[in-house]
């Protein structure tokens, strides 16, 4: 029987190869795998925080070598459930129109097939949140919106498939 746990964030890439890049977290931020994050002023990476965020968004992915817990009797952990601690090296990619991937959705929010999913969370850093522009917002959610959801969510935190925009 296939596993319904997510093991990867990246999950096709449109054309072409996604390298997968690492650089040090800022200090007193733990990133997930699936946040989208920036590379701050520091020269270090954090989750994205606010409307504000650089347009180039990067997606923190799993580590590509750890899966096994060190003790052998536990059973196997998934890297995306890995959190990078503050200060840890964090590997990402720079995701490109066309790219499917899972995301992290925040907290008891809600998101249809179809929904723009802005790059900053309203109440968690770096997970995404479904919006829509209105004539007074129409500018900041545009500049915000980093992709389109692939499946929908009601209520409840985790993963939600998405395409880069």
């Amino acid at each position: 029987m296939a596993s319904t746990k997510e093991h990867v964030v990246l999950l096709k890439v449109n054309g072409g190869e996604r390298p997968i890049f690492e650089m040090e977290a800022a200090a007193s931020t733990a990133i997930k795998p699936g946040m989208l994050i920036y590379e701050s002023a520091a020269g270090k990476v954090s989750p994205i925080a606010s409307t504000n965020a650089p347009l180039r968004v990067w997606l923190a992915v799993e580590h590509p070598y750890q899966y096994v817990e060190d003790d052998m009797s536990a059973a196997p952990t998934s890297p995306v459930d890995k959190t990078y601690a503050a200060g840890d090296t964090v590997y990402f990619i720079k995701p490109q129109r066309g790219d499917l991937v899972r995301l992290r959705y925040e907290t008891a929010a809600n998101a249809t097939l179809g929904a723009f999913l802005a790059g900053y969370g309203a109440t968690e850093v770096g997970f995404v949140h479904a919006v829509t522009p209105d004539a007074s917002t129409v500018t900041q959610a545009l500049f915000a919106v980093v992709a389109a959801a692939l499946t929908g969510v009601s209520g409840q935190v985790g993963w939600l498939k998405a395409e880069i925009l």
